[in-house]
């Protein structure tokens, strides 16, 4: 018989294969993209750099167009 730990590291990779399966077929009718990792999606791809560029750009909004439509 299966020790407590055994059985339930069997549901969780019984889970996630189903999750992947669930995934799979859902995505059918789309064209190939990227396999989204269980739980985390294609978060570990995505690049969470700060642009300096767009700092700027937040900055000059708040200065002149939000200033000005305060006062």
């Amino acid at each position: 018989m299966l020790s407590a730990s055994a059985t339930l590291v069997l549901c969780a990779v019984s889970l996630v294969f189903l999750q992947f399966l669930r995934l799979q077929w859902i995505r059918r009718g789309f064209p190939p993209g990227p396999i989204p990792y269980p739980f985390f999606g294609n978060l570990l791809q995505m690049n969470f750099k700060i642009h300096h560029e767009i700092l700027k750009k937040v900055r000059i909004f708040q200065q002149y167009v939000l200033y000005g439509l305060i006062s």
